[in-house]
Order: C-alpha cells, then structure tokens, then sequence
C-alpha cells in the first residue's frame, strides 16, 4: 500500500500505535481524553491534535496518515467551528 496516496485504515492505525506500546487507552491517558474520543478520530471525527499526536508517533504527516481529511480540493478537508453553524444576534 502507497501510504502517501492511500493513508492508513483505522486497524492498520491502532496496530502500529500497539506495537509502539500505545494502546487506545494510553494514548487516551497521554493526550488527556477519553478512550473514546481517540475511538471517534480512528472513525472520522476531526481534532487536529489527537490527529498530530498519532502521526507522529508512527513517525508521518497527518496527511500521510488521512490524506482524505487534508486533501484541500475537498470542502469535507474544511476544519468546522462552532461558529460555522451559529449565526450571530444582529444576523437573526
């Protein structure tokens, strides 16, 4: 598999983070959240830093990792805000 075009698949992921000695729940623990929200990244949920902790322990880019999150020809790659989905007082 061509990492760089294809990225890693989520078992590939938690596999290599095992085998660095990261378990899910380590990995948790290091980062200061929950088991499951390293679960939710795994399955496509955003966070710029849960994402850049992994990649850098298996030693990539977080593109190289999920290329399809940071491919800028896709409006999904867009980072999202709060602010995105609010609207403000004097536009209502």
């Amino acid at each position: 598999m061509d990492v760089r075009t294809k990225g890693l698949n989520r078992e590939d992921i938690k596999a290599g983070l095992r085998k660095l000695g990261f378990p899910l729940s380590l990995v948790a623990k290091e980062l200061g959240v929950t088991r499951q929200a390293v679960t939710l990244v795994l399955s496509g949920t955003r966070s710029e830093r849960i994402e850049k902790w992994i990649a850098e322990k298996l030693e990539l880019s977080p593109k190289e990792v999920w290329p399809e999150r940071y491919d800028t020809s896709s409006l999904w790659s867009k980072q999202l805000t709060l602010s995105d989905f609010t609207s403000k007082a004097e536009d209502l």
